[in-house]
C-alpha cells in the first residue's frame, strides 16, 4: 500500500535536462546534501519558491502562477488565453484566436472578482478533439463561420452537457469569424 501511495505522489512526472557549468552543478549537490534531500527535491524547491515570487499584471489584476494551473491541459491553455498578461508564439496566437472567439464554450457567462471562470466540464469533453475543431474553424471561418460551433455542441449533447447559444446572436465577440 505504500508503494501505491508513493505512485500517486509523483503522478505524470516530466523529465528536464540542463547544463549546468561545474559551479553551480556543485552547488546544487551541496545543497542537497546539506538538505538531505534528493537533487530533483532541491530544483523542484527552488522553482516553487521563485514561481511564488512573480506577479503578472493584466487588466488592472495581479495574477501568480497558480493561478493559471490546472493538471489539465486545456484548463491551463485556457486561463494562459483568457487572464492575459504572457506573450504568445505563433501557435498560441492561432489556438487563443480560436478559443476566444468561441469563448462561450470555454468561459462561464460571468466573471469572478479573480478573473474569467473557465467552464471546466465542458473544456475538458472540447479538448480531446481541440487540435479538429481549430482547425476546421481556420480552413472554413470565411465560408461556414459557425460550422465548428455546431459541432462542438453536439459534441457537448454526447457528453450530456448543457449546450451553447451557436451562433450568437450578435457578432460582437466573433469579430474574427
Amino acid at each position: 500500500m505504500g508503494e501505491k501511495m508513493e505512485n500517486r505522489k509523483r503522478a505524470k512526472a516530466v523529465s528536464l535536462s540542463l547544463r549546468l557549468d561545474a559551479k553551480h552543478k556543485f552547488a546544487l549537490e551541496f545543497i542537497a546534501r546539506v538538505r538531505d534531500q534528493k537533487l530533483t527535491t532541491v530544483v523542484e524547491r527552488a522553482i516553487k519558491d521563485l514561481a511564488s515570487t512573480v506577479l503578472v499584471e493584466s487588466d488592472g489584476r495581479a495574477y501568480r502562477w497558480l493561478d493559471y494551473w490546472d493538471p489539465h491541459p486545456g484548463i491551463r491553455q485556457v486561463k494562459l488565453f483568457a487572464l492575459g498578461g504572457l506573450e504568445t508564439n505563433y501557435e498560441e496566437d492561432e489556438r487563443k484566436a480560436f478559443i476566444m472567439t468561441h469563448r462561450r464554450f470555454f468561459l462561464r457567462e460571468t466573471d469572478a472578482p479573480s478573473g474569467p471562470l473557465v467552464h471546466e466540464e465542458r473544456t475538458r469533453v472540447l479538448w480531446r478533439r481541440i487540435d479538429e475543431f481549430a482547425s476546421r474553424w481556420e480552413e472554413g471561418r470565411s465560408t461556414e463561420p459557425y460550422g465548428v460551433g455546431v459541432t462542438m455542441n453536439e459534441e457537448l449533447r454526447r457528453a450530456r452537457l448543457a449546450e451553447v447559444e451557436w451562433p450568437p446572436e450578435t457578432r460582437e465577440n466573433t469579430s474574427s469569424e
